[in-house]
């Protein structure tokens, strides 16, 4: 992973392992997301990861 204070970020390939994951986990869907992010930006209290082209953004907020 990289990134810098001009809010553009990279991460490398996502890894993950089957052992834990249920029937209908979003787990490799949420992995090929990650590999597409190309910023991000912290706004209200929430990580914003800004997708490759039309991607979208993954929001991420604390869970208290």
């Amino acid at each position: 992973m990289t990134g810098g204070s001009d809010g553009r970020l990279k991460i490398g390939s996502v890894v993950t392992t089957m052992m834990a994951c249920v029937l209908g986990s979003l787990d490799s869907d949420f992995g090929q997301a990650l590999e597409t992010v190309e910023s991000f930006s912290v706004e209200g209290g929430e990580l914003l990861l800004g997708l490759e082209g039309e991607g979208g953004r993954l929001r991420f907020r604390a869970v208290p």
